[in-house]
């Protein structure tokens, strides 16, 4: 979902809940054997930071992302720094869809 997350952070408003109903709605109607929606929103989630993490070596611009990719980031690691990549995909396995939400 990152082409969403680019897009909406660089050319919308990153939290119009009617572009991403609408993105959602269509990407579930082609697919068959959709994913649910929560964790289409997880993926959502994790793409901002990931634009947030990509922009940051240029400075950014567009929708200001930084508390919801904060927000995200402490659900991952209770707001302390776990240390290492490893710790981090670990934290992400375990992480439940519903904890960013």
């Amino acid at each position: 979902l990152k082409d969403l997350a680019y897009f909406l952070c660089s050319s919308c408003a990153a939290d119009d809940d009617a572009l991403v109903d609408l993105y959602f709605t269509k990407l579930l109607s082609k697919l068959d054997d959709p994913p649910s929606r929560e964790d289409l929103s997880l993926a959502l989630e994790l793409a901002y930071c990931d634009y947030l993490r990509f922009m940051s070596g240029w400075g950014t611009w567009g929708s200001d992302i930084s508390i919801r990719v904060k927000k995200t980031m402490d659900r991952i690691d209770g707001g302390k720094d776990l240390g290492s990549e490893k710790s981090y995909r670990e934290a992400l396995l375990n992480l439940n869809t519903t904890q960013c939400l």
